[in-house]
């Protein structure tokens, strides 16, 4: 072993060039194999938390229990532990809810402190703002000593909580966690059936009559109530690792082939003198070890810094959007990926060693440059490409092996750089207009006119638009009463009615025959007749109703109302319509004058906001898919440029062979240009025919989900385009790489030169 390890140490050392590019390989495929770790790692724990400061980490709760049933779940083996809640009192809307002293970590009390007794009680702060309540007050005979923001408990606002009570003969919820998770949903079936909880069949799964699953959380820690999304989530997995680690196996494999062709002579010679296939299979294992002791280390860094970056970045688009991502190392996944790259290397290695080890001597000792003269006729390429074409040409076919590592090679990384950006392409929606409503900001209001002023008097108003609304019924003599149609009344404020109508009332879409309105309320009331109108096509671009829309302005809208037999509060209300530059800005002054108009009704939505947040979210998801394509890109381009390289350097003394037999260097660059070119031509032809193949294979499968947003896919044209360009310049740019070093060595030296 001391000897293997010896000769193939020697070995690294006189090759240290041609070792560079399987080293280049196992890094790669470790920064992205450890990267998807660390990303898997990253986003599982975000939404973990998000899970458990939403839902708490309770596996299980059965309501409305007869606390009796404390026993029942006592006796279960596979109980971790049960906590109690009951409701033991209600205040008006509000619920006190007695609860275990173990459960006050599932509440976090943002002001005050923990009830003492149960005199005392903590409530939300969206209760507390709604009802204008704060720590000292008083609900009832119960004393506010807490208010709380968040609880994983229950999501009612109108839910109090205070201390525990003797729950015998109270009716209860137990909150029930299991000592292990396999199988918990069998687990939670079996209590239930002790319970003597009736069910009924959803899906084909049993539905427990009050019991609540914690599923969110249950899931993200691999467990489902449905075996088939199980299987399929863990296929998924499953399918994704075996693409990437197929794609990484592969790129690796091609580096050592490529690597190991060259020493046929080396490993002949070595079985020659007694190595066995055995020995000369555990050397390229020896070597793999070797390189990936260098490779691995520096990958892996290379991966978090990779990692930080791209999240720091998500971080900066997502700023005060959603919490910030932190990079997590979930000690599970990451050892996965550090055995999936292992793995990936080994396979890689193995498949070279073994051919490498069933070499017979005399097949590796015999000469391998057989370069006599060919006696196949290649008319069109000899008309095309002369004389050095056909002998290009020649050159591909007498080194298949070679050549076809490096199609293989380039083959795959076209093919999954044309798939994937056809996949992100379609998954990617771009859009300027997120949400696209009317206006930047809707706010409605009560019939207060100094509040109204209040709000047009904000600074970063760019554009108001104010209007009210009611749905009436008209009759025209033509329609029995209890079949009135409607119709919609529309007041606007004076600007906009200036702006786009002149004196009267304007009546859209209107039957031709119809020329007096009367018109009636809710309870078939009369209240106004309406004799003189204009018909017209002017709909407000706010309003958006295909039937009759009555457009008056203000003064003659409250005129109408004025004859209601009663009085609708919600038809005066101001719905105001502003567009605004700063809509951040104009948030805060909203805020002012929610404050300042405590009793007023504000309904309030900053839609140029939530369209920014939008806006930002897909920003941030295409960054992150791009930065897939772009990681793949460098992947496939490093690939392939190291595949060309090898294959160009590794048969120097083939070129030096043809220079001696007087192939001059103008000549020798034109070989190498159409190697390239036959290759590239070759590359294309299989990896456009397998993508367009895959490609149509996706979009049938996709078509299948029946999702409206996926029913018309984009073509990836752009993206085959963008794949043979960089195909075409990385050949290029290869060939005047390698050949600067080819033509300038020295002819002797390159043919004695052997390295066994």
């Amino acid at each position: 072993m001391k000897i293997l390890s010896k000769l193939t140490y020697d070995y690294l050392k006189l090759n240290k060039k041609k070792c560079i590019t399987t080293i280049i390989s196992i890094i790669l495929i470790t920064v992205l194999l450890f990267s998807v770790g660390i990303f898997v790692s990253t986003i599982r724990k975000a939404a973990l938390d998000s899970i458990i400061l939403e839902d708490g980490t309770k596996h299980v709760v059965f309501s409305d229990q007869d606390y009796s049933n404390y026993s029942i779940l006592n006796r279960d083996k596979n109980i971790k532990s049960i906590e109690v809640t009951s409701v033991i009192d209600v205040i008006d809307d509000l619920s006190i809810i007695s609860i275990d002293d173990t459960l006050w970590d599932s509440i976090s009390i943002l002001k005050g402190r923990i009830p003492n007794n149960t005199n005392e009680i903590i409530i939300s702060s969206a209760y507390a703002s709604t009802y204008n309540l704060d720590v000292s007050s008083n609900i009832g005979e119960k004393e506010i000593v807490g208010i709380y923001s968040n609880n994983t408990l229950n999501d009612n606002l109108y839910s109090a909580y205070t201390k525990e009570v003797n729950y015998n003969n109270r009716v209860v919820s137990f909150y029930v966690t299991y000592k292990n998770i396999f199988n918990i949903y069998d687990k939670i079936d079996n209590t239930a059936d002790n319970l003597k909880l009736s069910y009924s069949y959803v899906l084909g799964y049993k539905s427990y009559a009050h019991t609540s699953i914690n599923s969110n959380y249950l899931a993200l820690l691999g467990q489902f109530a449905n075996n088939n999304i199980k299987l399929g989530v863990y296929a998924l997995i499953f399918f994704v690792l075996f693409i990437i680690s197929l794609f990484c196996i592969l790129i690796v494999r091609n580096a050592f082939t490529i690597n190991l062709i060259e020493r046929n002579k080396q490993f002949a010679a070595l079985r020659s003198i007694g190595a066995s296939k055995a020995q000369i299979f555990k050397m390229v294992i020896i070597e793999a070890f070797m390189l990936s002791i260098i490779a691995i280390p520096i990958g892996i860094i290379l991966s978090i810094l990779f990692s930080n970056l791209i999240i720091l970045i998500f971080n900066n688009i997502l700023e005060n959007i959603i919490e910030p991502l932190s990079i997590y190392y979930y000690p599970s996944l990451i050892i996965v990926s550090l055995l999936f790259i292992l793995f990936t290397i080994f396979i890689s290695a193995c498949i070279p060693a073994l051919k490498a080890s069933k070499l017979s001597p005399i097949t590796g000792l015999k000469p391998v440059y057989n370069l006599k003269k060919s006696r196949e006729k290649y008319p069109i390429i000899e008309k095309l490409f002369k004389e050095v074409g056909v002998l290009a040409y020649k050159n591909i076919k007498r080194n298949k092996n070679k050549f076809n590592s490096s199609i293989i090679s380039m083959s795959i990384s076209v093919i999954l750089f044309i798939v994937f950006s056809f996949l992100i392409n379609n998954v990617v929606i771009v859009t300027s207009d997120v949400l696209g409503e009317d206006f930047d900001i809707t706010i409605n209001i009560s019939d207060d006119l100094v509040l109204y002023n209040e709000i047009l008097s904000i600074p970063e108003t760019f554009e108001a638009i104010t209007y009210k609304s009611t749905f009436l019924y008209y009759d025209n003599g033509k329609f029995p009463e209890e079949e009135m149609p409607s119709l919609l009344l529309v007041g606007v404020d004076d600007n906009y009615y200036n702006e786009h109508y002149d004196d009267g009332i304007y009546v859209i879409n209107a039957l031709n025959d119809i020329e007096e309105f009367e018109i009636y309320d809710n309870e078939y009331n009369y209240v106004y007749t309406i004799n003189e109108f204009k018909k017209s096509n002017d709909m407000p671009e706010f309003i958006h109703f295909n039937n009759l829309v009555m457009v008056v302005d203000f003064d003659t809208y409250n005129t109408i109302l004025t004859n209601f037999s009663y009085d609708y509060i919600w038809a005066r209300e101001y719905n105001i319509g502003i567009n605004t530059l700063k809509p951040e800005v104009f948030d805060k002054y909203m805020e002012d004058i929610i404050k300042k108009f405590p009793e007023s009704n504000i309904n309030y939505i900053n839609y140029a906001y939530y369209d920014y947040e939008a806006k930002q979210m897909i920003l941030a998801i295409k960054f992150v898919c791009y930065t897939i394509i772009l990681a793949i890109a460098i992947l496939s381009i490093s690939a392939m440029f190291n595949s060309l390289n090898t294959n160009i350097l590794t048969r120097e003394k083939e070129f030096a062979i043809l220079r001696s037999l007087g192939l001059s260097k103008k000549d020798l660059n034109k070989l190498l240009i159409y190697e390239g070119i036959f290759l590239g031509i070759k590359t294309l032809i299989i990896s456009l025919i397998i993508s367009i193949i895959l490609i149509f294979g996706l979009d049938k499968f996709i078509k299948l989900l029946d999702i409206d947003s996926l029913k018309h896919l984009i073509f990836p044209t752009k993206y085959i385009i963008i794949a043979i360009i960089l195909l075409i310049v990385i050949i290029l740019l290869v060939i005047m790489y390698s050949k600067n070093k080819i033509k300038n060595k020295n002819i002797v030296d390159a043919i004695k030169n052997e390295n066994i």
